[in-house]
């Protein structure tokens, strides 16, 4: 068996914890102290058995919860522990098995001893097992078969302890339970021979007492007699109010109708006629108020013809209450639309005024305006005057430039020298220096002059060349042909490019509604204006289309609800695509609906009236048509039948509490009656005349006691009677009475005096004593012999077992301890004693040492040796679990013993709880490639770790320390 889940939900430290996919072989959980380890062990320690009151456990925080889920052999089982209940298994299909099952019906404490293993078991008195438990751990530990051995010994102490108390060690006669039958026997030897000695004289008294016993005999026959007469006539008296009533009973039920509805009614009949009767009733209400209630609201109608119709077009009457809600939102939807439109249209005509009032909002001047005016076009012709009036601008400049010719003014400085140096030489004829100068100042003031006039010149030029460059591109951006050559030319055909695109905008101002003083810049803003106002004029027209689409909508489907309710009678308005219009539809609507469900009503009630009636027809036709109480079948309704079925079972009711009462009556009369009364009535059947049809004869007195009171109240016509009887009687009794003490005195007296004759009878009461003593005391000394003999068989078997298999006992722990200490102890016995705790260990040389001449860490391999051993022995496999159980070992030992732990887990799943890192490497050193799960535990908290983890978590120190 297998923990494959485990989760604590509520325990010690550990809450809501959960361990999926535990491994099947070795799981090691590590932690530090207080972390949890111990109550981890306490949880699987109790897992198969539940959580004991007073065992000491770590208290839960609310109620103790573990559930576990376990794998025994293919199968999964759920385990659930609650407080300090027992273990709930359940498994596939809710099948359930008890845990001891699950668990090979090993009991608690052998479990404990065994599968939990921590320092406490590995001693050789673990922590709470008491002294007087020894024998029952020894038993635990030696296993195979030696428990019941073991108890040999305590057996035959019993039963020698036994044997003593009845006949001491040796079995003499005048000791213990022998003595008081020995010391009778020795009495009655002494009066037999006593009386042996006395013989004559008492036989006439023998023969006067005989003649008086007689008399005595027949005085008690009498007395009997008259005593029994006085009972039976109390017996009487006692029951006269019970058998007149039981009287009227029985003549009540010997009416023919009582046997017959007695014998042939059905059981269960009545109960379910009323059942019915009441159902019929309340069905028959039912019917006829949803009726009447749909009887009110027909207006005239035949209700069966309207009801028909309305069920007939049920469906389309749902259909169309259902689409109410839709057929509301649409007409929401439109009318809000419509609304949003004529708002958008007003906004629009407002605007269009606001832009041009002479337009008056018309939507058509709009569309003119589109229609008519090419914005492309428009642009072109604003750009084209605006650069033909430019053009215009820069003739005016052109004209206004003035250049001199170069060659020109060449000749006039050459002249202009040529004067002044005429004139210098002229003057310097007379003043050669004024001469010279006027040459100088005439030749370089005109050069001066001739330069700047030069330079201006060309400042002209350079002008004029770019006011023809700027007309030649003003030309290539438009139709206008401009020649620089020919300036007049060019002027003309500009003029007229000018007039014609005045013209244009001439035409398109009055279209777009401009003054004439309205700038070339405004046309562009007032078709953008325009063409937006269009755009939004389009966007209207379409949503206008779009809400005149979903009114034809409306429309077909009101047209629908108007046809189905002219169809069905009622009257409407002819239908408007308007709220008011449909609210007004939608209650008729509603009002049908209404009306449907009361005829879905009324037919669901007409139904169900028929079946119930159909149950009621068939329980009078199958259930109750027997003979004399047959109901009658003459054709009224079924609720008169129904009511004679429940009558009937009613008188049936009636005679059968008639008939318990009367064997109430009988029982309670019958219970008056004693061993004296009923002693009483059998001394009279013998005297009294019964018929045999009535078979008293064949049963006891207190059975047939109601018979023969019968006619025993015969005879009496009253209570008087009876009492006078009584009183007759008793006095008889009396005197025979007094009568028969007389005679029993004087038999008293001659019994004495006998007695004091009688030798014959002291030698018979002496002899009568000696053997009633022999007869006591044989089976008290057959009883002594069986008890010695079983404790000295017990004995011998003992020791002859002890002998052959004492030398084979504990070979698997013997072999795990021979590995553990590498052989230096070779093997295991039990001590001569088996039921004395503790072993005896073999050294290799063949010295052996009991426990207490060995180590602490030897001690604990002893016993960790000795549970491995016995729980390789056990079936099933269960969990094993260590706590810390290696502490005290060496490292060489410690290896060995993880060796071996190793070589269990390949059959049990091990449970290796620890704090110590150095344990979990020396797991993870001699593991190998085994596969092993690990587990770090810190404060109640669970979470998977890998070999170096755990070790890391725990601090790597020196094992064994």
């Amino acid at each position: 068996m297998k923990i494959k889940r485990l989760h604590i939900g509520d325990f010690g430290i550990i809450r809501n914890q959960t361990l999926d996919d535990l491994g099947p072989g070795l799981i090691v959980i590590g932690g530090p102290n207080r972390a949890g380890k111990t109550s981890f062990m306490q949880v699987l320690r109790y897992l198969g058995y539940g959580f004991p009151l007073g065992a000491n456990l770590p208290p839960a925080t609310h109620e103790y919860h573990v559930e576990a889920t376990l794998l025994s052999g293919d199968e999964l089982w759920d385990l659930l522990i609650s407080g300090y209940g027992k273990p709930r298994v359940t498994g596939s299909k809710d099948k359930s098995v008890s845990a001891a099952s699950l668990f090979g019906e090993l009991d608690l404490f052998t479990y404990h001893q065994l599968f939990t293993i921590s320092l406490d078991e590995l001693r050789l008195l673990p922590e709470g097992v008491s002294k007087g438990e020894q024998a029952k751990l020894q038993s635990v530990l030696l296993g195979a078969g030696l428990a019941d051995v073991a108890r040999i010994p305590r057996l035959k102490d019993e039963l020698d302890a036994v044997a003593n108390k009845i006949g001491g060690k040796h079995g003499s006669p005048d000791v213990w339970m022998f003595k008081p039958y020995h010391a009778v026997i020795q009495t009655g030897v002494a009066q037999r021979d006593a009386a042996l000695e006395q013989m004559d004289g008492y036989r006439m008294k023998v023969d006067q007492l005989a003649e008086l016993d007689g008399s005595i005999e027949e005085l008690k026959v009498r007395l009997q007699d008259v005593q029994q007469q006085v009972i039976r006539v109390e017996i009487l008296l006692h029951n006269f109010s019970d058998y007149q009533a039981w009287s009227k009973l029985d003549a009540v039920l010997s009416e023919p109708l009582a046997d017959a509805l007695l014998t042939h009614y059905p059981e269960g009949l009545l109960e379910k006629a009323k059942a019915l009767q009441e159902t019929h009733e309340a069905a028959l209400i039912d019917h006829r108020d949803k009726l009447g209630a749909l009887r009110l609201r027909a207006n005239g109608r035949e209700v069966g013809e309207w009801q028909a119709v309305l069920l007939a077009r049920a469906n389309e009457i749902e259909l169309a209450h259902q689409n109410l809600s839709g057929i509301m939102a649409h007409i929401e939807t439109y009318e809000r639309q419509l609304l949003e439109v004529q708002s958008e249209k007003r906004r629009l005509q407002s605007e269009i005024d606001t832009l041009e009032p002479s337009w008056e909002g018309d939507f058509e001047v709009i569309d003119q305006i589109i229609t008519q005016v090419d914005p492309d076009r428009l642009y072109r012709t604003i750009e084209q005057h605006e650069l033909l009036d430019q053009a215009s601008s820069l003739y005016g400049r052109l004209r206004g430039i003035h250049g001199w010719d170069v060659g020109t003014q060449f000749r006039l400085y050459g002249i202009g020298s040529a004067i002044a140096l005429l004139i210098g030489i002229i003057i310097g004829l007379w003043q050669p220096l004024l001469g010279l100068g006027v040459v100088v100042i005439g030749a370089v003031g005109l050069g001066l002059y001739l330069f700047g006039r030069s330079a201006a010149n060309q400042e002209a030029v350079t002008s004029r060349c770019n006011v023809i460059e700027q007309l030649l591109d003003i030309a290539r951006r438009t139709d206008w042909d401009f020649d620089p050559e020919d300036i007049d030319e060019s002027s003309l055909r500009l003029q007229a490019g000018l007039d014609e695109t005045q013209k244009e905008l001439v035409s398109y101002r009055r279209i777009l509604g401009l003054t004439e003083a309205a700038k070339a810049e405004r046309y562009p803003a007032r078709l953008t204006a325009v063409q937006r106002l269009y755009e939004r004029i389009q966007s209207l027209r379409r949503r206008d289309r779009e809400c005149e689409d979903d009114r034809d909508r409306l429309y077909s489907a009101l047209e629908g609800l108007s046809d189905l309710i002219s169809d069905l009678g009622y009257l409407v308005d002819a239908p408007q695509a308007t709220a008011g219009s449909f609210n007004q539809m939608a209650l008729v609507i509603e009002e049908i609906r209404q009306h449907l469900q009361m005829a879905k009503d009324v037919e669901a009630a007409q139904r169900r009236l028929a079946s119930i009636e159909q149950h009621v027809q068939e329980l009078i036709s199958e259930e109750f048509s027997l003979g004399e109480v047959a109901v009658s079948g003459d054709g009224r309704d079924l609720a008169h039948q129904l009511q004679e079925v429940i009558q009937a079972g009613e008188k049936r009711v009636f005679y059968a509490n008639a008939m318990h009462e009367r064997q109430t009556l009988e029982q309670r009369m019958q219970h008056s009656l004693g061993r004296r009364e009923i002693a009483a009535l059998q001394a009279v059947l013998p005297d009294i005349a019964i018929s045999k049809e009535s078979g008293i004869e064949e049963r006891p007195a207190g059975e047939a006691s109601v018979p023969v009171w019968n006619r025993l109240y015969e005879e009496y016509l009253s209570r008087g009677d009876l009492e006078e009887s009584l009183r007759r009687a008793e006095q008889d009794s009396l005197a025979i009475g007094a009568e028969l003490e007389e005679l029993q005195q004087a038999r008293d007296d001659l019994h004495r005096e006998i007695r004091a004759l009688d030798t014959d009878q002291t030698l018979t009461q002496a002899q009568r004593a000696i053997d009633q003593a022999r007869s006591q005391l044989e089976p008290l000394a057959l009883q002594y012999g069986v008890y010695k003999v079983a404790a000295l068989l017990l004995d011998t078997l003992y020791k002859q077992f002890l002998a052959e298999v004492k030398d084979t006992l504990l070979i698997r722990s013997s072999d795990l301890l021979r590995e553990m200490t590498d052989g230096e102890y070779q093997e295991i016995q039990p001590l001569d004693q088996l039921t004395e705790a503790g072993f005896q260990v073999q050294l290799d040389g063949g010295e052996q040492l009991l426990p207490n001449a060995l180590s602490r860490g030897t001690i604990e391999q002893l016993f960790l040796a000795v549970r491995l051993g016995r729980i390789q022995e056990i079936e099933p496999a269960l969990p094993v679990i260590f706590d810390d159980s290696l502490v005290n070992f060496d490292p060489r030992h410690a290896h060995q013993a993880v060796q071996a732990i190793m070589g269990l887990a390949r059959r049990h799943q091990v449970f290796v709880l620890t704090c110590h890192p150095e344990l979990v490497d020396l797991i993870n050193q001699v593991a190998g490639q085994e596969p092993i799960q690990y587990w770090h535990l810190d404060r109640g908290v669970f979470s998977l770790a890998d070999g170096p983890q755990l070790i890391e978590l725990l601090g790597l120190g020196s094992f064994g320390r």
